[in-house]
């Protein structure tokens, strides 16, 4: 849901995105991940997920903090990059099409 008042014009429609370990949103032109199952207690190691088309940036959460993680996706796109201390990486630039983020060993 999006407050705003009745005489501005609609927002940007939103997608939800799903997969086995993640669930997340897309509006305009940025994407987030989060853990699928938080009340858990157990950090993301592990997840594979769409990047829809027009996505500039993916923000994942629930990872591991100050882990190394992997990061692969479609046209050989490969980066590796560190959670912060909140579990969370910034993608930028990732194609559409599928990336895998997992814990760098």
């Amino acid at each position: 849901f999006i407050a705003q008042d009745a005489d501005q014009p609609q927002p940007a429609e939103g997608l939800l995105v799903m997969s086995d370990t993640m669930r997340g949103a897309v509006l305009g032109s940025t994407q987030v991940m989060f853990d699928l199952v938080p009340e858990d207690g157990l950090d993301v190691t592990s997840a594979t997920f769409q990047i829809a088309p027009d996505v500039e940036y993916v923000l994942v959460t629930g990872l591991q903090p100050g882990a190394e993680y992997r990061v692969v996706g479609a046209g050989g796109f490969a980066q590796t990059l560190t959670a912060d201390a909140a579990g969370l990486i910034l993608i930028g630039g990732a194609p559409p099409g599928t990336m895998r983020v997992s814990v760098n060993e």
